[in-house]
């Protein structure tokens, strides 16, 4: 990135290299120019803010955006360079992203946790209002652009939206209710943080779990982020005697809603459950309706961890076919919601 010579003449020398990393980088891995260039209005701002960071804006997808150069990198603690950050937002009306040359672990984990945004030129970007993250790694390929949840965050978030016992809860916790493992459930958390879906606190060394917001509120912002729980769908004959399986599908549709189901009945089943069924000759898959007996919705989670009456499956149902183009089917889809919120 190249700065205009009256953009240079407005900055302090020494941020320049830094300033102009911010733009490279960005463009990099989001493939965007920031146009960056002077903050305009920085008469705004107390003179100890203006000590304390070179101020400079830019635009991502048309937002404006201020950059806070931290002058003396790692000087400030990350609790105070928060308090400076939140007043310059409140002051200029600007989301605010924090700039340095170099974060330790500490400075990063407390930047992530309490959803500041900020960019290591070169290694680290957290800009959650834009839904950007990153992880663990810090590569080039590690940052994501989150425009829908992970099966494994779609059924977390379903989880605290119907379940009181839920708030409060550990990742620990929600992996042992859920079939996760704890890692992936502290995955899936770290992710709906990310999108401002959760928020977490620290309890001794334990992380807990609470929605960001009112139910109704959460259940809005998420609504663009939804996926359906289906992985993959199989026509089959039966072999054997079927066992007990949840409905699935339109037949779950149907059993909870007034749409007519007249196709062939659905069940929902995870992935292991359809791997024992092929490896024990339970089912033989066929090619068209006309052959099948049944249909078998393949889910990323397991439909048997959550109760056929339970809200979460209903949700699952609803992610399934809220934008079907069949507009019977997307209304009946919408009725499973209805009031679920009052």
């Amino acid at each position: 990135m190249k700065l205009s010579n009256d953009s240079e003449a407005h900055m302090r020398g020494t941020n320049l290299p830094l300033v102009a990393a911010v733009n490279d980088y960005v463009q990099s891995v989001l493939r965007t120019d920031l146009q960056l260039r002077p903050l305009g209005d920085g008469e705004k701002l107390p003179l100890f803010l203006k000590q304390q960071f070179e101020l400079v804006e830019g635009f991502y997808v048309d937002r404006p955006i201020i950059f806070a150069v931290e002058q003396g990198v790692g000087s400030s603690a990350p609790s105070a360079l928060r308090k400076y950050l939140a007043q310059i937002e409140r002051l200029l009306g600007k989301s605010v992203v924090l700039v340095q040359s170099n974060m330790t672990g500490f400075q990063r984990a407390a930047h992530i946790e309490a959803g500041q945004p900020f960019i290591v030129p070169g290694k680290q970007l957290f800009m959650p209002q834009l839904g950007i993250a990153l992880t663990e790694r810090f590569s080039r390929k590690a940052i994501r652009q989150l425009d829908t949840l992970t099966p494994a965050a779609q059924l977390i978030l379903f989880t605290l939206l119907t379940g009181a016992d839920h708030q409060e809860a550990t990742p620990s916790q929600l992996a042992k209710g859920l079939g996760y493992t704890a890692m992936s459930m502290g995955r899936a958390v770290d992710e709906l943080a990310i999108l401002g879906l959760v928020e977490t606190k620290r309890q001794g060394r334990e992380k807990r779990v609470n929605l960001a917001g009112q139910k109704q509120e959460i259940w809005e912002n998420a609504q663009a982020l939804l996926v359906s729980p289906v992985r993959s769908s199989h026509l089959v004959r039966w072999l054997c005697p079927p066992p007990r399986l949840n409905l699935g599908g339109l037949s779950a549709l149907a059993a909870q809603s007034d749409l007519m189901d007249a196709g062939l009945q659905t069940f929902a089943i995870d992935g292991p459950h359809w791997a024992v069924f092929k490896s024990d000759g339970a089912v033989e898959s066929v090619e068209t309706d006309y052959e099948a007996e049944a249909q078998l919705d393949v889910w990323h989670y397991s439909p048997a961890m959550i109760a056929q009456e339970d809200h979460s499956f209903l949700l699952s149902i609803y992610a399934q076919f809220k934008d079907d183009p069949d507009e019977r089917v997307s209304l009946a889809a919408q009725s499973l919601i209805e009031g679920l919120w009052a």
